[in-house]
């Protein structure tokens, strides 16, 4: 790899049924704080597009199909030198979750309501305000998240 060289990552979750619920899952890492809940990510394979990379990492990690993926925004992202681009996509087909164990050990569906109640007792965290995968959490929730963290 050149020094400088960079290697876009995608980021999205994937709603269901007008919006109405987020996938969301808990990676596998000791880097990672339990608590907290993320979105899928992963790195964009040669010769594929952004919105590609979405649909099929969405679909390892989770067995979801996802149509539309909309880009919302970017972030850097220090490993490997590269650029995480945040995306939104719509889930279609079967909406159950096959988690795949090697990278990711929980995934699951939250409605609003439900992602409010699991942050208002502690249940869950989100990554920080200042990530992309928490601004894409806040634009499909639709309001401010920021104390969830």
């Amino acid at each position: 790899m050149e020094a400088g060289c960079c290697h876009p990552s995608v980021a999205s979750p994937c709603a269901a049924g007008c919006d109405s619920r987020m996938a969301s899952n808990q990676g596998i890492s000791r880097c990672v704080t339990p608590l907290v809940r993320s979105i899928l990510a992963g790195f964009v394979e040669p010769g594929e597009s952004a919105e590609q990379a979405v649909a099929r990492e969405v679909l390892e990690e989770t067995g979801i199909s996802v149509t539309g993926a909309r880009y919302v925004g970017s972030q850097p992202w220090p490993m490997p030198h590269s650029l995480m681009l945040g995306f939104r996509a719509r889930a279609t087909g079967s909406l159950q979750i096959v988690v795949d164990s090697d990278e990711i050990a929980e995934a699951r569906w939250f409605s609003r309501d439900e992602l409010r109640a699991s942050i208002a007792s502690g249940e869950i965290r989100l990554p920080p305000p200042t990530s992309i995968a928490h601004r894409i959490i806040e634009s499909w929730y639709g309001t401010d998240l920021s104390g969830a963290w």
